[in-house]
């Protein structure tokens, strides 16, 4: 009886753990993608390791259910499967969103408030909702009934709107300007335009795709009302569909693709986007065009996109990984590589799409690119969520992995060897003109993203000897000729000196033929 009250325990220890590292990812992935761009050093590091933390666990309710002969392999990794889907999907809906407060809902729309005002009735309302209320003619407040007579003015109500806005902070959830509905004489401009835009000439849709670019880039109405009508999306993606590579058709991809991005900063829209068969194929074919610029807001839409739990499933079973991955192999646009990395990485929290990146060559495309120096931090933050699969280790260590991870730390010491210079009490001119010749300046700037550089690597390599000992002389070799793994031990960060430790002790009891 003991043994099975231990073993339950066990497992509710676990999962409960489980549980909140799921919420917490979750809560990441909410981040809005200007905060995850603003801050990418942090937000990689904490999503890297909620996640190492999650595959830990999973890997030991997995040992413990198979020990206690409940489940067979194959049932349990299709189970995990299908309740990952069935959590993105879940968490897609919002369901893991915090409730609402009562209080901060519009008593008509009974929606967040964005633009909150008050009536003379003491009442706070949506500033559109109660001013279409009064458009009507009517003079009472809707909530209490009172008359407001010639009182109908509305006052914003900034306490409430700081309080919504704190609170929407501190729950990751992101506060979108209010949308004003479309007006009569506008919504005949929309039509008009969609309209020329797929029943002209290429001339007359290039034309009418820029205008509503501009509309949707200036006039938020615009944009709300691309999710009101049901079929508007495919009808204006729908040019797309027969494009080849001449100039002007490049153009008014770039217009119709420049439209997808302004319309995508409307919530509904983005619902909308992922359930249309028509629109993620769009966007990722523009990946491949020649317009540099179309190049760069296809990547960044995918980006966009990605953190949204669903359309992590959506974007990858569209291919849109294969296509990302091209766009780095390239390389010839910083900012375009920029955001495919981005969205890579918050596509591969995905187990199946983690394995869908290396078996489209991800592994290979990434310690190729690592020697060119551009965005290095974030190609080994994908690698690393990568090999937290079996087949990217292998792949690693086909690739020449191992060395290539052992070089860059070796690397990383210059740099860190100029913060322990600045770090005297009393900077020596010789300690400056150091500083100097090994371009200190720059080094001390970059000295952050080092470490986190240096915890990715050795991460890496603790998990690859781990699980392949083929790799050990390797190890071996250059702990006795550069000592790299005892200057981790020294020089890293906490979760970079564990895994430098842990490699030392494979080392020493292979040493001494323990």
């Amino acid at each position: 009886m003991s043994y099975e009250i231990a073993e339950s325990s066990t497992s509710s220890n676990i999962v409960a753990k489980a549980t909140s590292l799921s919420d917490e990812l979750e809560r990441l992935m909410r981040t809005s993608p200007d905060k995850q761009l603003d801050d990418v050093v942090t937000f990689m590091q904490h999503t890297l390791s909620t996640v190492w933390e999650m595959m830990k666990l999973k890997a030991g309710l997995k040992e413990e259910f198979l020990n206690l002969g409940i489940i067979t392999h194959d049932v349990l990794d299709e189970a995990q499967d299908i309740f990952s889907e069935l959590k993105a999907m879940e968490c897609s809906a919002g369901s893991v969103d915090p409730p609402l407060p009562k209080a901060f809902l519009c008593p008509l729309s009974k929606r967040l408030m964005v633009d909150p005002v008050i009536l003379i009735s003491g009442v706070t309302f949506e500033r559109q909702n109660i001013q279409e209320w009064l458009d009507t003619g009517s003079q009472i407040c809707p909530e209490t009934k009172k008359p407001l007579g010639h009182f109908t003015d509305l006052t914003p109500n900034e306490f409430a709107k700081e309080i919504i806005t704190q609170w929407c902070k501190n729950h990751g959830i992101v506060l979108h300007d209010p949308v004003v509905n479309i007006s009569k004489d506008e919504k005949q401009q929309f039509n008009d335009l969609m309209l020329r835009h797929t029943k002209s000439g290429i001339s007359e849709q290039k034309q009418a795709a820029k205008e509503m670019q501009e509309l949707t880039l200036t006039l938020p109405q615009f944009c709300a009302h691309f999710a009101k009508e049901e079929h508007t999306i495919s009808v204006f993606l729908s040019p797309l569909k027969v494009l080849d590579g001449d100039e002007a058709n490049q153009e008014l991809q770039e217009n119709i693709i420049a439209t997808v991005f302004n319309i995508l900063t409307h919530d509904e829209n983005i619902k909308a986007f992922a359930n249309n068969p028509d629109a993620m194929p769009s966007v990722i074919k523009a990946l491949d065009t020649r317009n540099a610029k179309t190049k760069v807001t296809a990547a960044n839409i995918l980006f966009n996109l990605s953190t949204y739990s669903l359309n992590r499933f959506i974007i990858g079973d569209s291919g849109g990984l294969k296509a990302l991955l091209r766009i780095i192999e390239v390389g010839n646009d910083l900012t375009a590589m920029m955001y495919a990395i981005r969205a890579i990485f918050n596509l591969c929290m995905l187990n199946k799409n983690r394995l869908k990146a290396i078996e489209d060559g991800a592994v290979n495309v990434i310690l190729k690119k690592v020697s060119d120096g551009a965005y290095v931090y974030e190609l080994w933050a994908v690698l690393r969520m990568l090999s937290m699969h079996w087949n990217a280790i292998q792949e690693i260590i086909e690739h020449d992995g191992v060395r290539i991870l052992l070089h860059n730390i070796r690397n990383s010491f210059g740099k860190l060897d100029i913060e322990i210079l600045t770090t005297k009490s009393s900077m020596t001119e010789n300690a400056a003109q150091q500083i100097v010749e090994l371009d200190g300046l720059h080094m001390l700037l970059r000295n952050s993203t080092d470490k986190a550089n240096m915890e990715n690597c050795i991460t890496m390599l603790d998990w690859i000897l781990s699980n392949d000992s083929r790799t050990l002389k390797e190890f071996q070799d250059e702990e006795r000729d550069n000592k790299t793994i005892s200057r981790v031990v020294v020089y890293g960060n906490a979760v970079a000196r564990k895994g430098a430790n842990s490699i030392l002790m494979l080392i020493i009891k292979t040493n001494v033929g323990l």
